[in-house]
């Protein structure tokens, strides 16, 4: 229904719902952007009743006389108003459900999310595949905007997925109360000094475990350089050195007794054992042994060339299959 107010000041005639559900803000942004001008009054006669029908009709208007109808029996005006927008809602939070599941899916297979194209990405041809059966998904790939798939939305997502996992980890860390440290330094293929850092704990079913939590970039390899990357790294994780109670490498700068960085950790927690990475000593062990031991040195030089000789050829790698 359609109810008239007068504006002598104006001369024009203005719909009494529109106008009292605008006052109160209660109109919809998206519906009062398309038709605002319908608030603008009326004042062209010879069109009257084709004005007025139209109006009556319009999205505008039956958000008004909604709203205004919700308020006198005492309803949320936004779930009355607002069908239409919780099912595209709905909708929208099932699509990113889907793609934050494609993104997890390629990123625990530590398969490529992007590709040469945005058409030939891993995450676009995954997306395709699972739109076939289910139909929010699909409608919400066809859009022409909006569908958070730009690569800066797409990093952002595996990101937060990231900071989730590492807040996990953290808490099991705290719950294991007291941690050990394992560090490591090695050059990538991109020739960049880089530490991994690991958190060796005992769980509640008392069972060691190691805790990767990732590699940090690093300009030098001193002891001192080291350490600060390690205080950089517990007071990010809210890790105290004062629950530290081992650690574990084999390197010269991490081994020294004096000058080491297991010396640095050792003067603020003396608590913190040093022990020797028992794989880097048994790797030195044979290096010992192949330089004094001449049949032990001419037996891995044996063993060595052999196998580069079987596979360099297809012909003799086939003899072994």
């Amino acid at each position: 229904w359609l109810m008239i107010a007068y504006d002598t000041s104006k001369d024009k005639n203005f719909c009494d719902f529109c106008c009292s559900a605008d006052r109160l803000q209660l109109l919809l942004q998206e519906i009062a952007n398309h038709t605002m001008r319908l608030l603008e009054g009326f004042s062209n006669w010879k069109k009257a009743m084709e004005r007025f029908g139209s109006h009556e009709k319009s999205k505008l208007h039956c958000a008004a006389v909604t709203s205004l109808g919700a308020i006198q029996a005492g309803a949320n005006v936004a779930a009355a108003c607002s069908g239409a927008k919780l099912k595209q809602m709905k909708e929208a939070r099932s699509a990113l459900i889907q793609i934050l599941s494609s993104l997890q899916y390629l990123s625990c297979q530590g398969l490529s999310v992007q590709g040469h194209t945005d058409e030939e990405s891993n995450l676009n041809q995954l997306l395709a595949l699972l739109a076939k059966n289910i139909p929010e998904l699909k409608s919400w790939l066809n859009r022409t905007k909006y569908r958070w798939m730009s690569q800066d939305i797409v990093n952002e997502m595996i990101e937060i997925m990231a900071h989730d996992i590492l807040r996990t980890l953290m808490t099991e860390i705290h719950e294991a109360d007291f941690f050990s440290i394992i560090m490591d330094e090695t050059a990538d293929i991109s020739v960049r000094e880089q530490v991994s850092v690991c958190f060796r704990i005992v769980n509640k079913d008392l069972e060691t475990e190691e805790i990767f939590f990732g590699f940090y970039n690093t300009s030098d390899a001193t002891s001192q350089a080291l350490y600060t990357l390690l205080k950089d790294v517990l007071l990010r994780f809210d890790f105290p050195l004062e629950k530290c109670r081992g650690q574990c490498d084999g390197a010269a700068n991490v081994a020294g007794c004096q000058q080491g960085l297991q010396a640095l950790v050792q003067k603020d927690e003396p608590r913190a054992v040093y022990v020797q990475c028992l794989a880097h000593t048994v790797n030195l062990v044979v290096q010992d042994v192949a330089q004094n031991i001449a049949a032990c040195r001419n037996f891995l030089t044996l063993i060595r060339e052999l196998i580069s000789l079987i596979k360099s050829s297809p012909k003799h790698l086939a003899w072994f299959k």
